[in-house]
């Protein structure tokens, strides 16, 4: 048995709550939907398959059962949900909120004190890992020697995405790839470019190519430091002009 000491010892040391660990994160990005989608959850899957239904890249008939176990472990299924809600953007809210922030601190200067998003809301509210494997833009991670190489590489050619990266030709154009794994990562630079990392062209933009091909082949890309620094510098954007600019592009519907 453990001396009295021992155990205080052990008792006394601070154990990190279970939504920053490896392990509770999965937990905490299921149990979201609760909290957030109450109205749906028997019609969860019937979601998903709505929103791609009206995306037209992935197939419905082999859709679920193949990717959303993969989404819920990778931390992307509760923002893909969300990305299916129409969010209508109040400018005039919007507007007064943008007033407070104060870029140097990425904090929102309220009377009663500072706020902003952080990591934990981002996994808490959205899903997102706030630590894992780094997202690489230059696609050198699964060739280094502690790193798996990539099982299935993104093969469609930059070129012809280039050609095709409005929203509306994007679709038509990958709408009949036949290859399920090459669809899955379309579908992810769609979303990813559409939703969660929106940009001045409202278009595909092949930076985020490589992400894609992270989330289809891995489920432990840490997607939250990604996407709040995103936010933090499109808020940045909107407020170096004067007057603001409400136009700028950013997943504000995430604040």
């Amino acid at each position: 048995m453990s001396s009295p000491k021992s155990r205080a010892q052990s008792s006394s040391v601070p154990v990190p709550p279970d939504y920053i660990t490896g392990t509770g994160i999965d937990k905490h990005a299921i149990e979201v939907r609760s909290k957030l989608h109450p109205f749906a959850q028997k019609n969860l899957d019937e979601n998903v398959l709505h929103l791609f239904g009206n995306t037209l890249v992935l197939g419905p008939h082999w859709l679920l059962p193949r990717y959303v176990p993969h989404w819920k472990r990778a931390g992307i299924y509760d923002a893909i949900l969300l990305s299916k809600q129409s969010i209508n953007r109040d400018e005039n809210l919007l507007a007064a909120a943008l007033c407070f922030w104060n870029f140097a601190s990425n904090t929102f200067d309220f009377r009663i004190g500072p706020m902003a998003p952080t990591l934990l809301d981002m996994a808490q509210i959205f899903g997102f890992r706030p630590h894992g494997r780094l997202v690489d833009a230059v696609d050198d991670y699964h060739r280094r020697k502690n790193q798996h190489k990539l099982t299935k590489p993104f093969t469609i050619s930059p070129t012809l995405i280039n050609q095709n990266c409005s929203f509306s030709n994007y679709l038509r154009k990958f709408s009949a790839e036949k290859d399920k794994d090459q669809q899955h990562m379309l579908f992810l630079l769609y979303w990813l470019n559409r939703f969660i990392l929106p940009n001045r062209s409202s278009a595909v933009l092949l930076e985020y190519r490589h992400l894609a091909e992270g989330l289809h082949n891995h489920t432990d890309v840490e997607l939250g430091p990604t996407v709040l620094t995103h936010l933090f510098k499109n808020l940045h954007t909107a407020t170096l002009e004067n007057p603001l600019n409400l136009s700028a592009p950013g997943a504000f519907w995430m604040i």
